[in-house]
């Protein structure tokens, strides 16, 4: 029994060799020729919701610091998604094809960047919110606020 199998296993090994043979070389992966384009990300600005939500300037320029380091780390990864995938596709198909598909691809980026900049917009603005909600509760509305938010979100 083990022979047969053997058999069979040296067998299968010896067509698979031949085919191998009949198959035309793999089209080689060519480097992309040049680097991907940038993405034109928008950049947004959050002073005037907090300004209508009543921070002082020194906490709307802290918080707007931070909203735009978030920004920038979004930014700077979208780019390199973009890049990689980018990167991988041109490996696969004709330069023909490429430039459609990296306008497609350079939209889709986009919607999911400006998507993730909107969510840390509403995410921080609840933060704030949230913030000033605490501090009427626990303080009758009286205290420093802007030291309350800035508080809470070194801690977040």
């Amino acid at each position: 029994m083990t022979s047969a199998l053997a058999q069979i296993a040296a067998d299968s090994r010896d067509m698979l060799a031949r085919l191998t043979h009949l198959l035309p070389p793999p089209r080689p992966t060519k480097p992309q020729q040049c680097p991907a384009p940038r993405l034109r990300t928008r950049r947004g600005d959050i002073r005037n919701d907090l300004h209508q939500l009543n921070c002082s300037t020194r906490t709307t320029e802290a918080l707007a610091y931070i909203f735009a380091a978030t920004q920038d780390q979004l930014q700077i990864s979208s780019q390199a998604h973009f890049e990689q995938l980018l990167g991988k596709v041109a490996a696969t198909i004709g330069d023909d094809f490429l430039a459609s598909y990296q306008d497609l691809l350079s939209q889709r980026f986009l919607e999911d960047y400006n998507r993730a900049v909107d969510r840390a917009r509403r995410a921080l603005l609840a933060e704030v919110r949230e913030a000033q909600r605490r501090v009427a509760e626990t303080d009758g509305g009286r205290g420093n606020f802007s030291a309350e938010v800035v508080a809470v979100l070194e801690r977040a």
